[in-house]
């Protein structure tokens, strides 16, 4: 597969009074575990763009002050693909997450590093990368 080719998975950490929220995913990629809000980028809208729009999908929730935090490429065996994910920071005022997308068997509003298993590979990453909360925001 060619960079072309990669597919550009954006994903949203949603933040909201200390907490970050993550969904156990009924469909899509990999089904069964716990992750953030997100999908593969749609030709011609911006990353931002796509989150805001994303977060209100599948979860009801206004989503601001978006900012990366990290990106790199990864294999999903069960999709037989990599893609580059892109991560980004935002903020949420409401802690009222509803899945209104059908992906989600439940949200969960989580500690930094005291989320449910099993997760999302690509998150592991993410906690290696950013083992506490302040290491995460001084990004």
């Amino acid at each position: 597969m060619t960079g072309e080719d990669l597919k550009i998975g954006i994903v949203a950490i949603i933040h909201n009074n200390g907490k970050y929220l993550l969904g156990l995913r009924k469909t899509g990629t990999s089904p069964g575990t716990w992750g953030f809000a997100g999908g593969t980028l749609v030709p011609g809208e911006t990353p931002e763009n796509f989150l805001i729009r994303k977060a209100k999908e599948e979860t009801t929730l206004d989503i601001k002050n978006l900012r990366p935090i990290t990106s790199f490429d990864y294999f999903f065996e069960d999709l037989g693909e990599s893609q580059h994910l892109q991560f980004f920071l935002a903020d949420s005022d409401s802690d009222q997450a509803v899945d209104t997308a059908g992906k989600h068997a439940e949200w969960c509003w989580c500690k930094w590093g005291e989320f449910p298993e099993p997760l999302m590979k690509p998150i592991y990453k993410i906690l290696k990368d950013f083992p506490n909360e302040q290491n995460l925001w001084n990004k």
